[in-house]
């Protein structure tokens, strides 16, 4: 009786050990990308990321140069062979590397039209919403809160000014809340081919037994990117604290990537600084 009473002990401890110390498994991000010269400009590069995991990059460039954000492009000034250096961080804090070696020679203009492919313009004709990070929302309606049971689930639109159309939905984040953000949806990929169009980006409450709440929104018109804007609250909510990073990538008429940027939504006005965006991705000491 001795022995099987020690062996139920043992068992008991053992399964313990196991349930007491699980944890959720890290996220480790994986960097990757690729890179090849531009047929419009022999001094561009254009880099496809193939990283995964990643909500923050660090691009060496090779001349000298770094970025700090998600990009698709860089422009070189001189000729020469460059070590192209990634660094992504993941939501965890965990970094992976990667890197590609690209050769500038030749045969155009830095920044402007080149040989291969007849010349193109850098103006951008369209813009495409590659990703989207929300850092703050309104917590609750001006009386009561947005779900009866639990926290908001949240998804983004994009709609005419007035929305009276939509154009994009995104995917839903359930049960989230303030302390969860950043919560951020990747691979949208979602173009916008007028960018003299003022279009509103809204946040919803998904409720699956009334009609979804409005939460708050503003408007965007692309060509304007520097602007005031006007803004499409809930005026019903008088809680309407927002604040939100789109990653955006340019389009020249060829259909070809020229740059990548952030731009930050955030007390009712949009912020294209690259420092001020730059802060608010933790960016600020790099």
């Amino acid at each position: 009786m001795k022995r099987l009473t020690n062996l139920w002990v043992l068992l008991a401890i053992a399964c313990l050990m196991v349930c007491g110390c699980k944890k959720d498994d890290p996220v480790y991000p994986r960097a990757s990308f690729t890179v090849a010269v531009s047929n419009y400009d022999n001094y561009t590069v254009l880099v496809t990321d193939n990283s995964q995991n990643a909500v923050l990059y660090e691009w060496d460039w090779g001349d000298g140069e770094h970025s700090y954000t998600y990009t698709t492009t860089h422009t070189y000034t001189t000729t020469g062979t460059y070590t192209i250096r990634l660094k992504v961080t993941s939501s965890d804090g965990y970094d992976d590397y990667d890197s590609q070696t690209v050769t500038i020679s030749s045969g155009s203009t830095p920044g402007g039209g080149g040989t291969p492919g007849g010349g193109s313009t850098t103006t951008p004709t369209q813009v495409k919403i590659t990703s989207l990070y929300l850092y703050e929302f309104p917590a609750a309606p001006s009386s009561g809160s947005w779900d009866v049971a639990g926290k908001p689930d949240i998804y983004f639109k994009i709609m005419d000014g007035n929305r009276s159309v939509t154009y994009y939905t995104s995917s839903t984040k359930e049960d989230v809340s303030n302390a969860d953000c950043p919560i951020y949806w990747s691979n949208i990929n979602y173009t916008l081919y007028n960018l003299s169009a003022t279009y509103n980006i809204s946040f919803w409450d998904d409720d699956n037994i009334d009609d979804d709440e409005l939460m708050v929104g503003c408007q965007w018109t692309p060509s304007s990117q520097n602007n005031n804007y006007a803004t499409y609250y809930n005026w019903a909510n008088s809680n309407y604290n927002i604040d939100f990073i789109m990653y955006l990538t340019w389009y020249s008429s060829k259909g070809e990537a020229l740059y990548t940027k952030p731009a930050e939504f955030k007390n009712g006005e949009w912020i294209v600084s690259d420092e001020e965006v730059g802060f608010v991705l933790g960016l600020d000491n790099k």
